[in-house]
């Protein structure tokens, strides 16, 4: 029983700290065709398309990236976890706290996917904001000690002008740690 506590007080105080994340080793580069965010404490890279723009100002996520007013965004967001949560367990318990919390969120689907070249499970939802239809997906991946949500949302009708850079987005994340 002792060991097993202290094995439990070693994984805790191993956890990564995320409140807040740490910006100081921060870089962002750009040219006209892309911008690219990374923090190398985290090891985490973001190239977005040159006609996006980051926004660091939620705390919370390392960065966000947003085009056609807002009507497009893309996050990438931590959260420490102990060993047993996997991506399948976050997904099941955001299929549950996502409408409990916001009953006008829907959910409409959850499948396999891929985030940094790791196995991944996304959860898609749905939502009737002010008359606009809003589809919301996170996409949920491990490394470590760490559960990273990439989170997309975008207005039903722009889902199609920004279908390919989200997907490029998606496919450009590096995460090294």
């Amino acid at each position: 029983l002792a060991l097993g506590y202290l094995g439990l007080v070693a994984i805790v105080l191993l956890m990564p700290d995320y409140d807040p994340i740490d910006q100081s080793q921060t870089t962002i580069s750009a040219n006209p065709e892309q911008k690219v965010y990374a923090n190398t404490k985290y090891g985490v890279q973001i190239s977005i398309p040159g006609g996006w723009d980051f926004d660091r100002s939620d705390k919370d996520y390392f960065v966000e990236a947003v085009t056609l007013e807002g009507g497009c965004r893309v996050g990438l967001m931590p959260e420490a976890v102990l060993p047993f949560v996997s991506p399948d367990s976050a997904a099941s318990n955001l299929i549950e706290q996502v409408p409990a919390q916001n009953p006008n969120f829907r959910f409409r689907e959850q499948k396999a996917a891929t985030l940094a070249n790791r196995s991944a499970r996304e959860v898609v939802f749905s939502a009737d904001v002010e008359g606009t239809e809003v589809i919301q997906h996170y996409v949920l991946s491990r490394q470590g000690l760490t559960l990273y949500a990439l989170i997309t949302t975008s207005a039903a009708v722009l889902a199609d002008a920004c279908r390919s850079d989200i997907e490029h987005i998606h496919q450009a994340i590096k995460i090294a740690k």
